[in-house]
């Protein structure tokens, strides 16, 4: 079946014509190449370009559209991709391919880099910090963090056993770069946020 993005919404830092404290919204729908399904998707930080995983007759892999282009590009060497993530200046596109952590170069052709591999991670979100390194969540684990740049992935935070967890996930680092959000999934049925 065909997806499409309805809705990607862009604010602009410009003041309102009419009212200085209102900001214009720019909206506009992404439609895929024909008979692909997108499974996840993420915004570069400037708001003007999207990454997402596209499905199409069994075959899976990254794409990027810019927002003042009319047409979606496949990103070579992305087949098998899952939870794309910008970079934070926009260069870069992570993914994860199996148990490897990936990235790809948005602004050239060259092949993917390999950060980690052998690293299971669980697909439900990660984040890539200002320093450089990139923190996802690890089946069974808590949060881990490695360098974009490659290396062994360490561990952020630890599960509880008491309640007992089985999973931090969706990081997401809140403005000022100082603290992380996160969900924690407990065995007796609670999430909390932390």
């Amino acid at each position: 079946s065909t997806s499409s993005l309805a809705g990607w919404a862009v604010w602009s830092l410009a003041p309102s014509r009419e009212q200085s404290d209102l900001r214009g919204v720019t909206r506009f729908a992404v439609q895929p190449p024909p008979a692909t399904r997108i499974d996840a998707f993420d915004i570069s930080p400037d708001g003007t370009a999207l990454t997402y995983v596209g499905r199409s007759r069994g075959a899976i892999r990254l794409f990027l559209r810019r927002l003042d282009q009319f047409a979606d590009s496949p990103i070579s060497g992305t087949d098998g991709a899952s939870s794309p993530l910008f970079s934070p200046d926009g260069q870069w596109v992570a993914f994860f391919s199996g148990r490897r952590l990936l990235k790809v170069n948005v602004q050239t052709t060259a092949a993917p880099i390999l950060i980690s591999d052998d690293i299971d991670a669980w697909l439900n979100g990660a984040t890539w910090l200002a320093d450089g390194t990139i923190i996802f969540s690890r089946a069974n684990h808590g949060l881990q963090r490695v360098s974009a740049e490659g290396g062994e992935a360490v561990p952020v935070t630890s599960l509880s056993q008491t309640p007992r967890e089985f999973d931090h996930h969706s990081p997401t680092l809140l403005p000022g770069g100082q603290a992380l959000l996160f969900t924690v999934h407990a065995h007796d049925g609670r999430f909390n946020v932390v």
